[in-house]
């Protein structure tokens, strides 16, 4: 039975799961940022006629697309152009910039608002990462637990309610989620699969520079090699060979903006991100400075919030409200986009996580297998490590800068949840185990 329920039912209820997810798309409520993300994709055509054309330019640093390409990380601009491409949109297409000084309607007469198809097979180009994210989910749970563990993850992050909202816009998020679900995955195959750990942290990076930590973290799992073996230096230098090449190469290709002077490209991408935190905090702290998280506390309050409990946030700023309004309201019709954002879901969800790092910090301190407490090792220190960069770097209440988190929480909800049952099942064996020595006790006595 068990091996039909995994042979059949299974795999028929993923794809009409991923059915339900891509029909969808359309519903999900517009972001004008998906129109800015959709202009920057022009870089795709540039990528493939005059790549040497997206460089940075130290004599016009303030050139509009070359402040944008300073400011995000490439790889969604990427994806959206080339499914841009393959839905027959060329750039001309996306020749216009959303303009957040301006009404709706003025955007729209300028071309800014996209063409409903145009929005929607960009989304879906986003949407197709979204079951390769939970294959990725599901081959971590098997591979840091069991198959229970991997169909636990995956139904935890296909009913979030972060996940379903962001990962279906033409945004950073479904790029970005699938990013870290590799670089989980390859940080626990590192020692033997270096370029998995280099793919995935440099993926992840390049999808949003938020997720830069884990290129450290998974450098470290490439040299934490779980045995005494004598080869044990060699292999380490092999690894950190491999490693730092792959992901140096990715990320090198994937940034055209650094192909002629590097040190000053990154210097320039720092200084922006850095620029643009500082406007949105002061233009915060002007209209709403109660908004402003300027304490350790505060972010991790509106963290666990966001995460876990918070409306859906559909906007940042409230410029638009009027115009997505129908649009939220009939997303929110749908029960099944809101599952567990309830005081009694949250909860239970925030228990499972916690449960699950308590039971991965006992499991360091007691088992035996070296290779079993690395991977739990390594993922304790990697939620920790993104966790406390983002802390470091957010001093904004937006929901959707989180999104590097959910994988992570969904990780360990999910240990937990095996854990629970395999105790569940030991004192449901132990239990039946007594029952038969007490009725065999009898007979004996008989005898």
């Amino acid at each position: 039975m068990k091996r039909y329920i995994r042979l059949l039912f299974i795999p028929i209820l993923f794809a009409v799961y991923i059915v339900w997810i891509a029909q969808g798309v359309e519903s999900v409520p517009f972001h004008p940022d998906e129109s800015s993300l959709l202009y920057q994709s022009r870089e795709f055509e540039s990528l493939l006629t005059e790549p040497l054309s997206l460089a940075w330019d130290s004599s016009n640093p303030d050139d509009y697309d070359q402040t944008y390409r300073a400011l995000n990380a490439p790889l969604t601009k990427y994806v959206l152009g080339m499914g841009r491409r393959l839905a027959g949109y060329g750039a001309d297409a996306v020749s216009t910039d959303w303009d957040w000084s301006k009404t709706w309607q003025e955007n729209q007469a300028t071309g800014a608002l996209p063409a409903d198809a145009l929005l929607t097979a960009s989304r879906l180009t986003i949407t197709l990462l979204f079951p390769f994210s939970l294959l990725l989910l599901y081959r971590i749970g098997v591979t840091l637990r069991s198959r229970t563990m991997g169909y636990a993850a995956v139904f935890l992050f296909a009913t979030n309610a972060l996940i379903l909202l962001h990962n279906r816009r033409a945004m950073a998020e479904g790029v970005l989620t699938f990013g870290v679900c590799m670089a989980i995955l390859g940080m626990f195959e590192a020692d033997r699969k270096p370029w998995l750990a280099g793919l995935g942290a440099a993926l992840a990076a390049s999808a949003k520079y938020s997720c830069a930590p884990l290129l450290l973290i998974n450098f470290l799992a490439c040299v934490w090699i779980p045995s005494h073996e004598s080869s044990n230096r060699s292999r380490i230098l092999r690894n950190i060979l491999i490693y730092a090449t792959v992901a140096a190469l990715t990320i090198f290709i994937l940034s055209p903006i650094a192909w002629t002077d590097p040190i000053q490209a990154f210097t320039q991408i720092w200084n922006a991100r850095q620029e643009f935190v500082e406007r949105q905090v002061n233009t915060l702290r002007e209209l709403q400075p109660a908004q402003v998280l300027d304490t350790f506390p505060m972010r991790t309050a509106v963290m666990l919030g966001h995460l876990y409990l918070s409306p859906l946030q559909f906007e940042e700023v409230g410029n638009y409200q009027t115009q997505i309004a129908p649009m939220v309201n009939a997303y929110l019709a749908d029960s099944l986009h809101n599952l567990f954002r309830n005081p009694l879901g949250a909860g239970l969800l925030l228990l499972l996580t916690i449960l699950g790092i308590v039971l991965g910090l006992r499991y360091l301190t007691l088992a035996r297998d070296r290779q079993g407490k690395r991977k739990r090792a390594l993922l304790l220190l990697a939620t920790t490590v993104q966790i406390v960069s983002l802390l470091i770097a957010i001093p904004l209440p937006y929901q959707r800068y989180w999104i590097p988190m959910v994988p992570f929480i969904c990780l360990w909800a999910a240990y937990s949840i095996e854990e629970l049952l395999q105790l569940t099942q030991k004192q449901a064996a132990r239990r039946t185990g007594g029952l038969s020595d007490q009725t065999q006790e009898p007979n004996q006595s008989r005898k």
